[in-house]
């Protein structure tokens, strides 16, 4: 048992190596529950094969609940591609659940960690500053943005092949209501 415990941490740590750039920048998240930007391979072993994309939004997307239903993951495709998740999208409130596909994932956690239901503070511990901070209608949004002109970004952007990085979190009543990031439809 041990063996294949030691098996699959080695597995699951090899295939971050390569889904992942060297260094990706402190305010910049790249995976959800496993789950890669850009990743095919991660995103059939945790989402299945066969995602079944709303293509009659202006985002192609997916939605999925977690094991209890209370938190939703929306997956973004950028039209043109080849299904590859370019957005990422972790809330507790979803308008659309008759799209709703089924996997057997209890909370949705980011890469590094991140939450529903963090306060502010420790998702600013974890991703620094950020670019912008707006409030509005009670909701705090943390908005980070990284371009190509930014050259600490620049080689994670080369990476993926893309000129925008975000990430917006959403906050109400100091805790984690939202949080979406990914690359910007060019």
């Amino acid at each position: 048992m041990r063996f294949l415990s030691a098996f699959f941490a080695f597995v699951l740590q090899a295939s971050v190596a390569l889904a992942a750039p060297a260094t990706i920048p402190a305010s910049a998240d790249v995976s959800v529950s496993g789950v890669f930007l850009h990743d095919r391979t991660s995103q059939e072993r945790v989402l299945g094969a066969d995602i079944s994309f709303d293509h009659d939004a202006d985002i192609p997307k997916a939605i999925y609940p977690s094991a209890d239903g209370r938190e939703f993951l929306t997956v973004f495709t950028h039209p043109g591609g080849a299904g590859e998740i370019s957005e990422f999208r972790v809330s507790y409130f979803v308008i659309e659940k008759r799209l709703a596909q089924h996997i057997k994932v209890k909370r949705f956690v980011s890469g590094k960690g991140i939450e529903l239901g963090f306060a502010k503070s420790r998702v600013t511990s974890i991703l620094g500053a950020p670019s912008r901070q707006r409030e509005e209608g009670g909701i705090v949004t943390l908005e980070y943005r990284l371009e190509e002109a930014d050259q600490a970004a620049s080689n994670f952007l080369a990476h993926y092949k893309m000129p925008v990085y975000y990430g917006n979190y959403l906050f109400k009543n100091g805790r984690l209501v939202e949080f979406r990031f990914g690359f910007v439809y060019p």
